[in-house]
């Protein structure tokens, strides 16, 4: 399966096993280290959903930086420009209102730029 699909499942709660946000959704299928579900970072992640990261920026997005942030900081400025291409904004509420990408959809544009920098890792 391929991990945008992994992001989704989680996002749209069809793994059955714990409801999470854009941002906990992200997060769990990317961190090189195989977050599980109820790791305190992933709880943690709860509060970044529905538009209420930092700077109201959307969750996916959000989450996707910080692990850019922490693992490939050379690549946050090429993905904020590349994710601001394909939902007209970084802000939730703004993209939303644009109804250019749904939340699902940012989910799914977050991972498939992730896909390119983080390898496959065996996830929890």
């Amino acid at each position: 399966m391929e991990r945008e699909n992994q992001a989704l499942e989680h996002f749209t709660h069809k793994n059955r096993k714990l409801r999470v946000n854009c941002a906990q959704a992200i997060l769990k299928t990317y961190d090189p280290t195989g977050l599980a579900l109820d790791s305190e970072l992933v709880k943690e992640f709860k509060k970044f959903g529905h538009g209420k990261a930092p700077q109201k920026y959307c969750g996916a997005y959000y989450a996707a930086s910080y692990l850019l942030e922490i693992h490939h900081p050379d690549r946050i400025k090429d993905f904020e420009s590349w994710f601001q291409n394909r939902a007209g904004d970084l802000v939730c509420r703004k993209i939303r209102k644009a109804d250019q990408l749904s939340c699902s959809g940012c989910v799914e544009q977050a991972a498939l730029y992730l896909n390119t920098v983080f390898p496959e890792h065996k996830a929890s």
